[in-house]
């Protein structure tokens, strides 16, 4: 056979190989993602070099799906929640959060596997008021208590669509604790307290009285803890933007979320994500 033949033969799978390289480049998908702009310490852009666990978390698993071949180029925004959702539902973007996994999204979003965090609800009351035992929602709904919230929120069905519950709207959570909290001092009289208890995010609070130094902890009690819930990224089922294999995305974020979280990633991005962790929780990952 002519060498010169088989010296081309040779040359034919190492050529295809760098046409389908140089293809690759122009193959990456971009991604538009938001996260909502204010609930620190989550995501936020409200606070200086403290992005959110969720915000850096995020943008550390797709640097990681990126390690070997570069899929993604990820566009990050903020936007509020309201907006975040909508734009998510409707397919303007790729995906959303911190969005729970409850009923009432379950049918209208993609969700991964693994949540990004997971937080337990709790009803902080002041502690010389703290009179009824609350253990359940259902308890919540006989005391007739009026509980105050952060609306735009989600808390779970046995809350958010509970009609028996007395609900008051606040526009964010630190406003519900300061008017408990006046309310104590007696800065608003008795007849004025819209609310007797407020409903949040256990470690959500636990930042906000680290930064607000008018709030004083001690009046609080927050021992009623009602359900934890997990918190992910909604993943549109329609983009509208590019041609996105949503199931393929979701399967390398799943896998990528997973090996950082579990230890499995390089240790590189082991010590990011470590980094990352004791920033926003003060302390090491389990």
């Amino acid at each position: 056979m002519n060498k010169i033949f088989l010296k081309k033969l040779f040359l034919f799978p190492t050529l295809i190989s760098c046409i389908l390289i140089h293809l690759n480049l122009y193959s990456i998908e971009k991604i538009t993602i938001i996260a909502e702009n204010d609930w620190y310490h989550y995501s936020s852009d409200q606070v200086l070099n403290h992005p959110g666990y969720a915000y850096e978390l995020t943008k550390l698993v797709f640097e990681n799906i990126n390690l070997k071949n570069k899929l993604y180029e990820l566009d990050l925004q903020y936007d509020s929640y309201e907006n975040c959702y909508l734009k998510a539902l409707s397919g303007e973007v790729h995906g959303c959060f911190d969005t729970a996994q409850l009923k009432e999204n379950e049918s209208l979003f993609l969700f991964h596997k693994k949540p990004l965090f997971t937080d337990e609800i709790v009803i902080y009351q002041l502690k010389k008021n703290k009179n009824i035992k609350l253990k359940s929602f259902i308890d919540l709904e006989k005391s007739h208590l009026n509980i105050g919230y952060t609306k735009g929120y989600q808390y779970g069905d046995e809350f958010d669509m509970n009609n028996g519950i007395k609900k008051i709207p606040f526009a964010k959570d630190s406003a519900g604790l300061k008017e408990l909290q006046e309310c104590s001092q007696n800065k608003i009289s008795k007849k004025n307290c819209s609310i007797d208890g407020f409903v949040m995010y256990k470690k959500v609070g636990d930042v906000i009285f680290n930064i607000f130094s008018d709030l004083e902890k001690k009046v609080f009690d927050a021992s009623t803890s009602f359900r934890n819930v997990s918190f992910y990224i909604s993943f549109t089922k329609e983009p509208k933007t590019n041609n996105v294999n949503m199931k393929q995305l979701i399967h390398n974020f799943d896998v990528s979320l997973d090996n950082i979280v579990n230890k499995k990633s390089n240790q590189e991005t082991q010590n990011k994500y470590k980094s990352i962790y004791l920033k926003y929780f003060g302390e090491n990952p389990h």
